[in-house]
């Protein structure tokens, strides 16, 4: 692409620069897709990727959600420098509640923002953090992170996309709490493959390399487009605790554990 852009980068009509755009995405060509801390074809991770992938498509304009106020990113760039732009989801909670005794949680929050990054490419096609994120760049991801909830309401991944964030956010707690431990819970039935039995998928390993180009000023811009990062653990730690002061949290738990119980309990996500 370096070798291309350096002998493609005059001046040119609009159908040329077109031309230009369509050689360079052919140029691309797959783009990868990579899932790691899941497995890659569960529906955990076929969420992670297609809320990436739905997401990269409405930055470049390519998709239109039809949510008020949302802009592609496309739509705010002017024609000025030549960085390439990295967006990625990660957990947003504004506190997580809990009782005196730490034996209930509430977490609250939208769960999902958008941050980004602008990147540069060297000549050998190694990319690396720009020295400066650009204002379209951080205001595309901004709006975004605002919408969030009425993109969910649009796009059920996004609302999936909260929703497995919400389960590793669990989980995490569960292992900083030692919320097994003191239940008297050994976990056991998630890890037998016989008994938890788990849906399966396909889940993409390479996508096409899309772009859309728009005038500007006389002149054409373009984006091409090719993560999704939750690290439970690190938001767990980052998120502040607060004591529930209402106490609304101790009366639930007791609610919860005092109902009947069958002999052979089942388990279930509420």
């Amino acid at each position: 692409l370096q070798h291309y852009l350096a002998r493609n980068s005059q001046p040119a009509s609009a159908a040329r620069v077109q031309r230009r755009f369509r050689e360079m995405a052919k140029i691309l060509g797959m783009q990868e897709v990579r899932v790691w801390g899941v497995p890659p074809d569960s529906h955990f991770a076929q969420v992670l990727v297609e809320a990436d992938y739905r997401m990269k498509r409405i930055s470049i304009g390519l998709e239109n959600p039809r949510v008020p106020g949302l802009k592609s990113h496309l739509a705010m760039l002017r024609p000025h420098g030549n960085t390439m732009q990295r967006w990625w989801f990660t957990p947003l909670y504004d506190a997580i509640y809990t009782t005196d005794d730490h034996l209930a949680f509430q977490i609250e929050g939208q769960r999902a923002q958008l941050l980004a990054q602008e990147e540069v490419a060297s000549a050998s096609g190694q990319r690396s953090a720009a020295a400066f994120t650009r204002r379209s760049t951080r205001a595309f991801a901004k709006q975004f992170t605002e919408k969030f909830p009425e993109l969910a309401e649009k796009l059920p991944v996004f609302a999936q996309l909260q929703n497995v964030i919400d389960l590793a956010i669990v989980a995490a707690l569960f292992r900083k709490e030692g919320l097994p431990e003191k239940v008297g819970w050994k976990m056991e039935l998630f890890l037998d493959p016989e008994r938890a039995v788990v849906a399966r998928g396909r889940v993409p390993k390479k996508v096409p390399t899309s772009f859309k180009t728009k005038r500007s000023r006389g002149m054409i811009l373009g984006l091409l487009a090719g993560g999704v990062v939750i690290g439970p653990e690190a938001t767990v730690k980052q998120v502040p605790f607060r004591v529930d002061s209402a106490r609304r949290l101790g009366g639930v738990r007791r609610g919860a554990v005092s109902g009947e119980r069958p002999e052979q309990h089942v388990w279930w996500w509420d």
